[in-house]
């Protein structure tokens, strides 16, 4: 039988696993209102640019967070 120190107290474990949970929650709430909105705007025939700018805002972040 393996012994392994805890480093998080119980509550701190289970703040995080709810955390997780909730992000998950969050990204599953966030798909179905992309799809949504591309169903909308097909039927309207209104133009939605592709992904591309959030991946630039992304790694503009990440640059950003490097230079720290």
């Amino acid at each position: 039988m393996e012994v392994r120190k805890m480093s998080q107290t119980p509550a701190e474990t289970a703040e995080d696993e709810n955390l997780k949970a909730t992000v998950e929650k969050q990204k599953k709430v966030i798909e179905n209102q992309k799809v949504t909105i591309q169903y909308l705007a097909a039927m309207t025939d209104v133009y939605i640019p592709e992904e591309e700018e959030e991946i630039e805002d992304e790694n503009n972040l990440t640059e950003n967070e490097e230079n720290l």
